[in-house]
Parts: structure tokens; C-alpha cells; sequence
């Protein structure tokens, strides 16, 4: 994959936050038994980590592949289950192949891959022998200072309906409206991968990133534009016309090998602004 360096695309992304954001460090302070994992010292700012978007990232279309093979029953859409995700108690082998039966999608390779037959999702993002195409990056806060809150949350007893004894967490998060900015780099993309991580990027506010995201934390909203995308490298040689250069370029690009149209960010949003202002004109009208 890197034995000729083609070029390096990379995208610039704005990610705000709409909601409450904890992405965790897996410890607390005594007071908090979760924090926010942060850039540097204990009083720096929080971040986006590179390794929470690309989980996402990587997760999701691994669902969109299975979904397209579902669909098209085409094996270049058929993704494995990574042997990194498998129980830290299972190897490769018997063991491996009886937990991936296990696994409540039929629809993926029995195997792992390999260097020498990678499936979509390894083909972008790599496995253990070999390395991806994608690279996420930290994002970091454009505000010089972000005050993070605490949340507390309670287990509900099931049977009487109150908060359950000894169940009382609390969690440091990042509040709604703060920006992030961050930066992911493509090494020799083919066209329809560009797409793929744009597109899957923009359904961070419906999909989450971080811990508790069926409470409602987590969603992001994402603004990438033409002018955030930039080609590292372009050989002399390459006509302009016969490359992709737009944001929308990329998109067709996804569309058309995926054979599933996305909707963009801004036709998403305009439909709820919509429906926000139709439902407040009714009730001004009662």
C-alpha cells in the first residue's frame, strides 16, 4: 500500500458538540468516577481522541458493508470481524472460529484477514499486519479554555421505581456548543474512501460518539467543506479534470460503489429546522 507514496489527502473537520460529550479516561479523581480524557495535564482541555472517531468510523461501515451485502450478495462488500475485537480470553483458531459463530451477523467472513486478502474495512483501516490508509487525529478545542460539568446519574430499582441503593455515578463531561477541530489524513484513498469517511462523519449527530450515548450524549455535529479538504500531493502529470476535488465529488464517488444515496448534513438539518419551526407556528396558533 505504501510502496509508492500516490498522495495524501486530508480532511479539516469542525465537530460541535450538541449535548453532553464524555469520551473517558476509564478512571476518576475520588469525586468523579469518570473523567474526560484531556490533551496533556490535568488542567489542559478536553479532546476528541483519534482512536474514539475511528472505532466509530470503522464500526459504522462495517455495518453499511454488511448491509450492502446483505442486499447485492457482491463478496467485495463482505467484511471480517477483526481478530483485535474478539475476547481477550479467544485466539486465532478453533477457539476464534467458534466465537465468531457466535456473533449475530452471518453475514461476514468466517476468517480474519490477511496482508494478502484484505476486506473493505481492513483495506481503509488496517489490522495487526497491516497498516491503514486512514489516519484520525485528536481533535482539540478552539476555545482556549473549556469548563467541563459533572453529570450524575442513578440506577432505577425495578421494583419500587426509585433510585437503587449504591448506584449513584458521576461523570465529568464536555458541555453543548463547544468546538472541536480536528484532522484526519488519507494515504493513497481510492475515491469511494474519501466518500465513505466523509459521509460517515456526518452521521455523528444521529450515531454518537463516546460513553452513554442512549442517554443522549455524544452527538456531534460535523462541518467539512471544499475548502477543507486538501490534496498533500499532486503529481504534474494527473489532469484535474479526471480527479475528484469536491466535497460532493467524493460523495458520488461512495454512492456509486456503495449503491446507497446519503443524505448530506445540510438537507438533514434543514428538514428539522423545518419541522421545529412548522411545530412552533401550531402552537402559536392555538
Amino acid at each position: 500500500m505504501f510502496e509508492a507514496l500516490k498522495e495524501i489527502v486530508t480532511i479539516y473537520a469542525n465537530y460541535t458538540t450538541m449535548g453532553n460529550l464524555t469520551i473517558a479516561t476509564g478512571r476518576g479523581d475520588g469525586i468523579r468516577d469518570s473523567l474526560v480524557i484531556r490533551s496533556g495535564r490535568e488542567d489542559s482541555n478536553p479532546v476528541i481522541s483519534g482512536s474514539s472517531l475511528k472505532g466509530m468510523i470503522r464500526s459504522t461501515l462495517e455495518a453499511i458493508f454488511t448491509e450492502a451485502y446483505k442486499r447485492s450478495r457482491d463478496n467485495k462488500f463482505k467484511v471480517c470481524v477483526p481478530s483485535t475485537c474478539y475476547r481477550k480470553k479467544l485466539v486465532e483458531g478453533e477457539d476464534g472460529r467458534r466465537y465468531l459463530q457466535n456473533i449475530p451477523v452471518s453475514d461476514r467472513l468466517e476468517e480474519s484477514c490477511d496482508v494478502n486478502n484484505l476486506c473493505p474495512a481492513c483495506r481503509m483501516f488496517g489490522m495487526t499486519q497491516q497498516a491503514g490508509r486512514v489516519i484520525f487525529h485528536d481533535a482539540r478545542a478552539k476555545e482556549e479554555y473549556i469548563q467541563t460539568i459533572d453529570r450524575t446519574h442513578v440506577a432505577i430499582a425495578r421494583d419500587t421505581k426509585t433510585a437503587a441503593g449504591g448506584a449513584l455515578v458521576t461523570t465529568e463531561t464536555v458541555p453543548a456548543d463547544v468546538t472541536f477541530y480536528g484532522r484526519i489524513d488519507l494515504i493513497n484513498p481510492e475515491p469511494w474512501m474519501m466518500g465513505a469517511v466523509i459521509s460517515t462523519l456526518e452521521l455523528l449527530p444521529f450515531l454518537g460518539v463516546g460513553a452513554k450515548k442512549t442517554s443522549g450524549y455524544g452527538d456531534l455535529k460535523v462541518k467539512i467543506g471544499d475548502e477543507d479538504i486538501k490534496r498533500v500531493i499532486t503529481w504534474r502529470s494527473d489532469s484535474p479534470e479526471a480527479e475528484p476535488r469536491t466535497k460532493q465529488d467524493y460523495i458520488t464517488a461512495w454512492e456509486q460503489f456503495i449503491g446507497a444515496d446519503f443524505a448530506t448534513l445540510e438537507e438533514l438539518f434543514k428538514t428539522e429546522m423545518t419541522s421545529s419551526e412548522e411545530e412552533s407556528k401550531d402552537n402559536e396558533g392555538e
